[in-house]
């Protein structure tokens, strides 16, 4: 039987390592061995030393096949989770834990799979970036998307539409940024111009807005702007003084100049008619003399014509009557006074003229201002001079909205002092309710609920008085602090009784006595104090009961765990609290037992510290029996100076049992070496075999791949074909469109399909030059909007002609240009109608000369 269990422990070294049916061999022959060994009466070192070696096999056995189960779920677990980082560490580790082959071939075809996924994933995310970031159309996004498509390797083909993307947003940021520049430059050189008109500012900033100059320039534009307008308004309103100034001195010099050559033609008529009247004297007695009575008719007929015109006192009745008597020849002296009177007539009616031209103009200047006086006396002024209805009608109405105006400020100034009036008494009354309610809280809640009342409607009257902030911060200081005082002793009173129940409810005792007279002082009610009263009587009572039944499960809990000092403290607990000596006395027989306990276990430990000893000093032991005394020792709690004299010995044994053992373990790996060379010359012939069966299926696979991957190029590439035939379609249709529209949803087709044909250069091109032109047409709008609404502002007939024809042209806003076509037949007409006035005053003025020198004849 010993021979039998060498011979089992021999064969059971190294037996976990071989795999787990040389482990299941080795263990059920040791199991053999030791049981017919224990029978045969075999020394107990050689049955320890099999046991030993049974462990060692099961512990070895047992921690390979943990080692094979943590690497497979290792393995499984980072499959499932596609963690392909770890996955190829994992698959060495199960190797070298033992896993089958089978199932680390599967884990690497696994792991070339989630690869290709992972590859073919990263591919896809990458090409949607780029569509994103071409949509998007940001060069931040587009640079990032192309740098992630580098890196998962998609083809030139595939980016080409983002790298072409970038490269025009570029040149458009490079486009608007030279714009922005231009832009700036010249509003910079307008602004320090001393020689820029306002339409040339005008047109500066319309063109640096549009093309996003920096805020601080085109401020300094738009100041520079409104100095330029302020000098063009102020400019225009000069000229147009000077002309109606030039043209009124102007008037008043052709009337005198007029005056001057009427008398020194009617000085060289009067002369020459004298003359002539001297020399036809002679000739014409006889014919006056029988034309006596005719001329007295004729006479008679003139003077009740010049009496009837001087009697109506008209200017047309007495040119009506000079004319009589012109066509009749007929001189009589009323006609003097009549030549005197129309003359009268007339400087009367050039004097009316010239009053309702200065009542005109300064009706015009009257409405301007906001004068009330001044404004009426100028309406006055022209209702006396007759100026024109439509003039007189624009000065009532505006001083219509004068009148109301100023009626609206006398009621403004009239309701504010009465809300000062009424601001100055909720005044009075806020501090009236602040004085009340100061200590109000103190007083009691009905005191605090009545201040609060009444300083609530005083600062609600104050709020809608306006009166100051401050009286109102104080009011509502005084408020809160009223509020405070009151909520503070009501939280006080509610702090009492809520501790005091607090206290109830945790059954403290020892707080509710304090808490009660606590209470009481915050004013608590008393029918509340004596209920807490009677609750702690209670409360007294229970506890007494808790200790009693505590100290009861306290002995019980003693005697169960066996503890002699727990046992002390229970029973004198159970007497300080009262228990009887039937209840205390299974505890004190279970320390008496508790002390029979102890003595026998110090018998033991003496017995085993003499054990110990003996086989400390002893030349024959061996090391198991070394141990067994140790265990012994150990369990009996021998001396820790016995114990370690023990250890030291056990430590010698246990050496030089590993000498031993070491020299057989070294017999046992030169065994194990030469079986592992053979199983690896076996595993290399395999590995061959199975080499080459796996690169010829690798070839035939790889053979199939190409051939897939040649059907799917071939697929891509009639794909691509069509997406190019359908892209060059588009990019030709809308070339033949010619429109902006067209071209850019065709470059965008292009840039979706991610195809780039030779056509897509000219058609950016060409969308470019009318993105370029439709931006030029917006600066031409925007020029002609601005020269429109200036040119509507002036009275210059030809400057609002250009203007609405170049706001036409440059397609401007259409209201603007109904408005600006209404201001033209405006304009026009008033034009007309001046110059029909004065087309009408020189025909008077032909007329009355033609009269005059017809007169004078």
């Amino acid at each position: 039987a010993l021979e039998q269990l060498n011979a089992a422990v021999a064969d059971g070294e190294g037996a976990g390592s071989r795999g787990a049916e040389a482990a299941a061999a080795a263990l059920s022959v040791l199991d053999v061995a030791i049981g017919r060994a224990q029978e045969a009466g075999v020394a107990s070192h050689p049955l320890w030393m099999a046991r030993q070696a049974r462990d060692a096999v099961r512990l070895e056995a047992a921690a390979r096949q943990a080692a094979r189960e943590a690497a497979r779920d290792a393995l499984l677990d980072a499959i499932s989770a596609c963690e392909t980082a770890r996955i190829s560490a994992l698959i060495d580790a199960a190797a070298a834990a033992g896993v089958a082959p089978a199932e680390l071939t599967e884990a690497r075809r696994e792991l070339a799979g989630l690869e290709r996924e992972q590859a073919e994933r990263r591919r896809e995310e990458a090409r949607a970036e780029l569509a994103r970031a071409v949509e998007a159309g940001s060069l931040d996004a587009l640079e990032a998307a192309t740098a992630a498509a580098a890196e998962v390797g998609l083809g030139a083909d595939e980016v080409a539409p983002a790298r072409q993307r970038m490269e025009q947003i570029r040149e458009e940021l490079a486009a608007a940024q030279r714009e922005r520049v231009a832009a700036s430059a010249e509003l910079e050189g307008l602004v320090a111009s001393k020689l820029v008109d306002a339409e040339a500012m005008r047109e500066g900033m319309a063109r640096a807005v549009a093309a996003g100059v920096d805020e601080s320039v085109l401020a300094r534009g738009r100041e520079r702007q409104a100095v330029l307008e302020e000098e063009e308004a102020l400019r225009l309103e000069a000229e147009e003084l000077a002309r109606f100034e030039a043209e009124e001195t102007a008037r008043r010099e052709r009337e005198a100049v007029e005056r001057a050559e009427r008398q020194v033609r009617e000085a060289a008529e009067a002369e020459e008619r004298a003359r002539k009247e001297e020399e036809a004297r002679k000739e014409e007695e006889a014919r006056r003399r029988a034309e006596a009575e005719a001329r007295a008719r004729r006479e008679a007929q003139v003077r009740a014509a010049v009496a009837s015109a001087m009697a109506s006192d008209g200017a047309s009745a007495l040119d009506q009557a000079l004319g009589l008597a012109e066509a009749e020849g007929v001189d009589v002296p009323e006609l003097a006074a009549a030549r005197a009177r129309l003359k009268e007539l007339q400087e009367l009616e050039l004097k009316r003229q010239a009053e309702r031209s200065r009542a005109t103009a300064g009706l015009r200047a009257a409405m301007q201002a906001d004068d009330l006086e001044l404004l009426r006396r100028a309406l006055d002024s022209a209702v006396a001079a007759d100026a024109d209805a439509a003039l007189v009608s624009l000065g009532e109405a505006r001083l219509i909205e004068v009148e109301e105006r100023l009626a609206a400020e006398e009621r403004a100034r009239a309701e504010a002092e009465a809300k000062e009036r009424a601001r100055a008494a909720a005044l009075e009354q806020l501090n009236a309710a602040v004085a009340d309610g100061e200590g109000a809280g103190s007083r009691g809640a009905e005191a605090a609920a009545a201040a609060l009342s009444v300083l609530d409607v005083a600062i609600g009257r104050a709020q809608e008085a306006g009166v100051a902030s401050h009286p109102l911060w104080m009011a509502r200081q005084a408020r809160d602090a009223v509020r405070l005082e009151a909520a503070a002793r009501q939280a006080a009173r509610e702090a009492a009784r809520d501790a005091l129940l607090d206290a109830i409810s945790a059954c403290e005792t020892a707080r509710i006595s304090a808490l009660i007279d606590a209470a009481a002082a915050a004013g608590v009610a008393p029918a509340e104090l004596t209920e807490a009263r009677r609750e702690l009587a209670g409360l007294e009572r229970e506890q007494a009961e808790r200790r009693r039944e505590e100290a009861r499960a306290e002995l019980a809990r003693a005697v169960e765990a066996g503890s002699l000092d727990a046992l002390e403290a229970a029973t004198a607990a159970a007497a300080e609290v009262g228990l009887g000596a039937d209840e205390v006395a299974p505890a004190r027989q279970r320390m008496e037992q508790i002390r029979e306990e102890l003595a026998a276990a110090q018998r033991e430990r003496v017995a085993a510290s003499a054990e110990l000893e003996g086989l400390v000093a002893s030349k024959l032991v061996d090391a198991e029996a070394m141990r067994e005394g140790m265990a012994r020792a150990v369990a009996a709690g021998v001396d820790e100076s016995v114990l370690a004299r023990g250890r030291e010995r056990q430590a010698v044994l246990e050496e030089e049992e590993a000498l031993r053992l070491e020299a057989e373990e070294l017999a046992r790996f030169e065994a194990e070496e030469t079986a592992r060379r053979e199983r690896e010359a076996v595993e290399r012939a395999e590995r061959q075999v199975r080499e080459a069966a796996e690169a010829e299926e690798r070839a035939r696979k790889e053979e199939e791949a190409r051939k897939e991957e040649e059907a799917r190029r071939r697929a891509e590439a009639e794909a691509r074909a069509r997406r190019e035939a359908q892209v060059r379609a588009a990019v030709a249709s809308a070339m033949a469109s010619d429109g902006a529209s067209a071209l850019d949803q065709a470059l965008g087709l292009a840039e979706a399909e991610g195809v780039d044909v030779p056509e897509l250069a000219a058609a950016r091109a060409r969308l470019k030059e009318l993105q370029e032109l439709e931006l030029k047409r917006q600066a031409e709008r925007s020029r002609a909007t601005a020269g429109l609404r200036a040119a509507m502002q002036a009275d210059d007939l030809e400057l609002l002609r250009r203007a609405l024809d170049s706001a036409v042209a440059a397609d401007a806003d259409a209201a603007l240009v109904s408005l600006g076509e209404a201001r033209l037949i405006e304009v026009e007409e008033r034009l007309a109608a001046e110059e029909r006035a004065r087309a009408e005053a020189e025909a008077k003025e032909r007329a009355r000369a033609a009269a005059l020198e017809q007169l004078n004849a």
